[in-house]
């Protein structure tokens, strides 16, 4: 347990932040294959519920993926809040000890191109790390979003159908992914995809 004292979830969390500073990044796939090697472990399964509607459990394979859609459907900019946090040490199905970050209410804010909108995601979230501090388990609820316009600006948004926040193109990303993965597993493949579809 000793590892655990050299850093907390919510520090790393801190740090997951930070690097989703660096905006002009956001359409480099290389970039989101880095954030995702540095923050997140390679067995991690992303856990998404949209509400009582639906559920997708996705891979790590799948993650830096979708954060890049995202970006290539608009997003210039993300921030995850943290409120109500209260952490816990647990043991995984292989009994090892691992730090538990659970937030009853935290925010996922998504801006649009040059501040022509932001989307606020209200959630609940419970994320698991491994001894070498990267989130092994990532469970995602939202809750409600809203969306907030510049009525002065014409929003720059390739997809404006919207499902709990997310745009639809993205979510349908999620229900191909598995199967788009092991036959595309190249990243301009993808954006050809996202073009086409």
């Amino acid at each position: 347990m000793c590892y655990f004292s050299k850093w907390s979830p919510l520090q790393r969390l801190t740090q997951l932040n930070l690097g989703l500073a660096y905006t002009e990044m956001y359409t480099d796939s290389i970039f989101w294959d880095r954030i995702s090697a540095e923050f997140i472990e390679t067995k991690c399964i992303l856990r998404l519920e949209l509400g009582n509607e639906k559920v997708y459990e996705r891979p790590f394979v799948v993650i830096s993926n979708f954060f890049w859609i995202w970006a290539h459907l608009g997003v210039t900019r993300l921030q995850i809040v943290f409120l109500k946090v209260s952490e816990q040490i647990i043991e995984d199905e292989f009994m090892k000890r691992q730090l538990c970050l659970n937030s009853e209410e935290a925010f996922i804010s998504s801006f649009i191109g040059h501040g022509e909108a932001m989307i606020n995601q209200k959630s609940t979230q419970i994320i698991q790390f491994d001894e070498n501090s990267k989130i092994s388990k990532w469970t995602l609820r939202i809750n409600s979003f809203d969306e907030f316009h510049n009525s002065t600006t014409e929003t720059n948004y390739q997809d404006a159908s919207m499902v709990w926040g997310f745009p639809k193109k993205l979510l349908d990303f999620l229900d191909v992914a598995l199967v788009m993965s092991s036959l595309l597993p190249d990243a301009s493949n993808w954006k050809n995809w996202l073009n086409t579809y």
